[in-house]
């Protein structure tokens, strides 16, 4: 997807994802749609993670720093040039019960 794609996206739709990391999956959930997916955390789901957030563009994808597992996805992201952050659990948990928000374990 060009750049110029990626703006006019960008302009039009906002789309957030977060992603749920464990050591053997990844449960990935967009902020505007009830659907979580869920990919392996080895070689092959990550790239089939970031095929998938390639098309999608999001403006932001937010990881959750889980004892490193989190780091190879976040690489892979980084790599396509995706927004990446890698969060601190505990924070957005603090974040989610400030806001109110239900206390699950996904973006939403």
């Amino acid at each position: 997807m060009t750049l110029l794609t990626r703006e006019s996206r960008l302009r039009t739709e906002r789309i957030y994802v977060g992603i749920d990391v464990s050591k053997a999956h990844l449960d990935v959930a967009r902020h505007d749609d009830e659907e979580v997916w869920r990919v392996s955390s080895d070689e092959e789901g990550i790239d089939e993670l970031v095929s998938r957030l390639v098309e999608l563009c999001p403006e932001l994808v937010v990881l959750e720093a889980t004892g490193g597992f989190e780091v190879p996805a976040a690489a892979a992201l980084a790599a396509r040039e995706i927004p990446v952050v890698v969060a601190n659990p505990r924070q957005t948990r603090d974040f989610g019960e400030q806001r109110q928000a239900p206390r699950v374990d996904r973006v939403r």
